[in-house]
């Protein structure tokens, strides 16, 4: 007998051949070997010799003789019993036939824009450094308190201070912005912290990974039988070097067993950054900071973008589903602040990325100060040199040209200067 990693006991291996049986058993064939080899339309080819054929099942699983022994596909059904669970195995053997019959109906809850995150799932979401990640995170996290009043959000927040989290949703009378009471704010007592980041500072930084995850995993336990939803801002301050696969790795499996020992009823969403990136690249998963382990084995993966030139506006991309196929419009966003919601981003639609920019002009009131970019380096020159030489016919100056189209860079400052020298040859042409 061969030592073999799984070792399951079906007679008929799954692909069409059936096992002989022994004799007393195998009352419907003589002494003869069966081959079955069934091909995609599920036709059975029989090669036999010897054997009367009205004897074999058909197809279908029907056969004029002791049908009730042959499965669909006219090979024997499973005979011995499969060997008992421990639950101490790290895998589990399940026949799926068995398992799909068990299993209640499932049925995806989405947590936030169609699915992009969804209940029981884990979700990353990256994007630059100052982009507005936890911006968005936590008005999420608010509007689930506002629609699920039964149940509660916990927003891990390693990022942000009280005082830098209370100037966001204050008002400029003094008052602040409402929050849902079942939105949980979990802030770090960096104090508690100091042994271990001394042992950090030493140069054995995994002792304070390890007490950062000890951490984590006692509040969502003293939460249990709250908090459903929890915002982790942000992956960087768990594992520092992200960037070793093995680290990676380890860390998606201590997030997939944290969920997992609640019966995989918690839902995470993490924040990650983005490394620098051209700003006018399409969003790409290979952008999220660190090892491709992250969104390997992740659920869902949202990647957040600033629109090129339009510092107020960004989008979000769907890059990865495990329940459903990705969307291909991106969802374009506007940050904005009131005394209502606070800073918070209003959502204006959607659309093909690629289109993004001419989607906002299209809806801005001030469309008429903006070049209309494509994301690609062509033509977003080419409209940048037509806006210029329209605003130079109308005598506007340097200074005015660079604030209306919110110039930044220097090289587009150049551009100007290039456009406005070009101008006054024409105007003032040399002699000689």
């Amino acid at each position: 007998m061969t030592d073999n990693l799984f070792n399951v006991c079906v007679t008929g291996d799954g692909i069409g051949n059936v096992q002989p049986q022994e004799a007393e058993e195998a009352s419907l064939v003589n002494s003869t070997e069966i081959n079955r080899e069934i091909n995609r339309d599920n036709r059975v080819e029989v090669e036999s010799n010897g054997i009367d054929n009205e004897h074999i099942a058909d197809s279908d699983g029907s056969g004029p003789a002791d049908s009730g022994q042959f499965g669909q596909f006219g090979r024997p059904e499973t005979v011995q019993v499969l060997p008992a669970n421990d639950e101490s195995d790290f895998l589990q053997c399940r026949q799926v036939s068995s398992m799909l019959r068990s299993s209640p109906k499932v049925v995806i809850e989405s947590l936030f824009h169609d699915g992009m995150w969804y209940k029981g799932g884990i979700c990353f979401l990256f994007g630059d450094t100052g982009i507005g990640k936890t911006t968005l995170a936590t008005q999420i996290g608010r509007d689930l308190g506002y629609l699920m009043p039964d149940d509660y959000v916990g927003y891990i927040d390693f990022e942000n201070d009280d005082n830098e989290f209370v100037l966001r949703y204050q008002k400029e009378d003094g008052g602040v912005i409402e929050f849902p009471p079942n939105f949980l704010r979990f802030n770090p007592n960096w104090a508690n912290a100091s042994r271990y980041l001394k042992l950090s500072e030493s140069g054995k930084s995994a002792y304070f990974e390890t007490y950062l995850k000890q951490e984590v995993k006692k509040a969502v336990e003293k939460t249990k039988d709250l908090v459903d939803y929890f915002i982790v801002d942000n992956v960087s301050m768990l594992i520092p070097d992200g960037e070793n696969t093995q680290k990676a790795t380890e860390f998606m499996i201590w997030l997939k067993q944290l969920k997992a020992s609640y019966g995989n009823q918690k839902s995470f969403m993490v924040l990650a950054h983005t490394p620098k990136v051209n700003k006018y690249a399409l969003l790409d998963a290979n952008q999220m900071a660190g090892s491709k382990s992250f969104h390997k084995y992740t659920n869902t993966l949202i990647g957040m973008k600033r629109v090129p030139d339009y510092p107020e506006y960004m989008y979000l991309g769907e890059l990865k589903n495990r329940v459903k196929e990705e969307s291909q419009e991106v969802v374009v966003y506007k940050r904005v602040k009131d005394d209502v919601l606070g800073l918070h981003f209003e959502e204006l639609g959607s659309c093909m990325e690629s289109q993004v920019p001419n989607f906002i002009c299209s809806l801005s009131d001030e469309s008429h100060l903006k070049p209309v970019l494509s994301l690609t380096a062509p033509d977003r020159q080419k409209a940048l040199d037509d806006k210029i030489a329209s605003m130079l016919n109308d005598n506007l100056t340097e200074e005015e040209i660079v604030a209306a189209l919110n110039l930044k860079s220097r090289s587009r400052v150049r551009t100007v200067k290039m456009h406005m020298k070009k101008q006054s040859l024409q105007l003032f042409p040399k002699i000689g």
